[in-house]
């Protein structure tokens, strides 16, 4: 019984030595800032190394091409319904991809589907 116990405080002891004897292996990682064009989707906006293509990629959504340089607040019911067809028909890891490539495009997305998109997003 007392070789045992002995054991185990010689094994805590040995332990506790190579674990502060040990090199650090973990650095800290540097603070990474929210980028200022953040949509507030994520805790911490991460930059996409698809996001720094400046290739637009067409997600059979060209006829929103006709939306270009028109602001926010300005589309009609109709207008907003098209954007939300695309939308809806997009799969969750396509959305981010979409919204570069309309702002790439300059199309703006409806104000009303901003929290739309957010929520998706958020699921």
């Amino acid at each position: 019984m007392f070789i045992i116990i002995g054991a185990l405080i010689l094994l805590a002891i040995f332990s506790a030595l190579v674990m502060l004897l040990s090199p650090k292996s973990k650095e800290e990682e540097p603070l990474v800032l929210p980028d200022e064009e953040c949509c507030g989707a994520h805790e911490v906006c991460e930059v996409d190394l698809k996001k720094l293509s400046e290739e637009i990629v067409y997600f059979e959504d060209e006829e929103l091409d006709a939306f270009r340089q028109i602001d926010s607040n300005h589309y009609n019911d109709d207008e907003i319904e098209q954007f939300r067809e695309v939308l809806y028909t997009l799969k969750k890891r396509e959305i981010n991809d979409w919204l570069h490539s309309l702002e790439l495009r300059k199309i703006a997305i409806p104000e009303i589907l901003k929290p739309e998109v957010r929520m998706i997003l958020a699921e």
